[in-house]
């Protein structure tokens, strides 16, 4: 079996007030494209599994782009490696801090990611 463990994306984090040409700021976007080589690179590996586990986003309520471009990202995997278990696991930064608060993971679900935001459960 062949497992990629990711950790700590951390996407949507924002520093500095340096914005690209096209007005994002500059340190998300970096993150943002790391996140794009990473993406490339388990498609290379072709993992059996794939664990992104814990603070996927920086904020419990990450931007609009942040959440857009992780859609892409998991949606390319997902379509890509067909076959490969993808499991997400909350971190404190994807955590709400109330129950009733949804966490925005469970959209991921959609594309056929195992989103685990609440309890711990055996797969």
């Amino acid at each position: 079996m062949r497992l990629v463990h990711v950790a700590d994306l951390h996407l949507g984090y924002r520093q500095y007030q340096r914005l690209t040409p096209g007005g994002l700021n500059q340190r998300e976007a970096d993150i943002a494209k790391t996140f794009e080589w990473v993406v490339k690179k388990i498609i290379a590996l072709g993992p059996d599994v794939v664990l992104l586990a814990g603070d996927i986003f920086h904020a419990v309520r990450p931007s609009n782009q942040a959440i857009l471009h992780a859609f892409g990202q998991l949606a390319r995997l997902t379509a890509d490696l067909p076959h490969a278990r993808i499991i997400m696991i909350a971190g404190n930064h994807d955590t709400p801090r109330t129950a009733e608060t949804g966490g925005i993971l469970r959209l991921f679900s959609r594309l056929g990611v195992e989103v685990v935001d609440r309890e711990a459960r055996f797969m």
